[in-house]
């Protein structure tokens, strides 16, 4: 099977870097046939030309498309998809998670050829928990597959993060209009899978239990609860804050000079 790979980058060379670094440690596959696509979101203009000349001089890269200027994620998400994305799974990789444990791809592929009712595997950047939200547990299930069984373990949300998608699924549920386009694709997919708001609330949702999200959803964690995570964030909010031009609440003072700083730059059209 062909499995598209979507880098999503942001200026960010040093990052970039890293993550793919140890995307192609770690990530090992034999029996499948992974095709990389890339955009680039041309925040900070001489890091994303980095970016482009450090992809393109890879040789691994079918596609390597320029945003400049860049779109928001949600319209990114669009064009790539109608554009360039063809597998019936896609990998999604931000450009700040690096991998720090061995991935056996054609494992996790073979779960989802072998059992439809998955949809989303990600790799987690935390000890998997047993409890997200309140009265929501966690719970692992064994997924058979040739001679052993692969524990996953149930995910509330639809994840953006480093994590393989079943494309026929999500498709339907996917909002491009803006960058919390992550945010209002979720909002989406539970209404549309029949869950009900909670009483005063446009945003949050009456969750039911690990068993409807397994029956579902779809969407999980691999591995059980307790293990170590797969990736790592290196990056922080502080580079993407600069993409939508925000200055939180809470932000240390280091933080919110990085924002200002950069954000001038932007503004001389550096």
């Amino acid at each position: 099977m062909i499995v598209d790979c979507l880098v999503m980058s942001a200026s960010r060379p040093d990052f970039l870097k890293k993550t793919l670094k140890s995307f192609f440690k770690f990530v090992k596959w034999e029996e499948h046939e992974l095709r990389f696509l890339c955009y680039e979101a041309c925040i900070l203009k001489e890091e994303s030309k980095e970016c482009v000349k450090f992809m393109r001089g890879l040789g691994r890269f079918d596609v390597v498309e320029w945003g400049h200027p860049p779109l928001k994620f949600g319209p990114t998400m669009e064009h790539m998809f109608k554009n360039h994305v063809t597998s019936s799974l896609m990998f999604f990789i931000l450009d700040d998670h690096v991998f720090t444990r061995e991935v056996d791809l054609d494992t996790v592929i073979n779960l989802f050829i072998e059992h439809s009712s998955i949809n989303q595997i990600t790799f987690s950047k935390r000890i998997i928990p047993s409890v997200r939200v309140k009265k929501f547990y966690k719970e692992t299930f064994e997924f058979p597959l040739a001679d052993t069984v692969y524990p996953l373990t149930t995910s509330l949300h639809w994840m953006f993060t480093q994590c393989i998608w079943r494309m026929s699924f999500i498709i339907p549920h996917m909002d491009y209009s803006s960058n919390y386009s992550h945010w209002k694709t979720n909002h989406r997919m539970k209404e549309n899978l029949g869950l009900q708001l909670l009483n005063g609330s446009e945003t949050k949702f009456r969750m039911k239990d690990a068993q409807w999200v397994r029956q579902n959803q779809g969407t999980y964690y691999y591995g059980r609860i307790g293990d170590p995570p797969h990736v790592l964030n290196i990056g922080s909010s502080k580079p993407m804050l600069v993409a939508r031009g925000e200055v939180r609440k809470g932000l240390s003072e280091e933080a919110k000079e990085f924002v200002r700083t950069t954000r001038k730059r932007i503004e001389r059209g550096r």
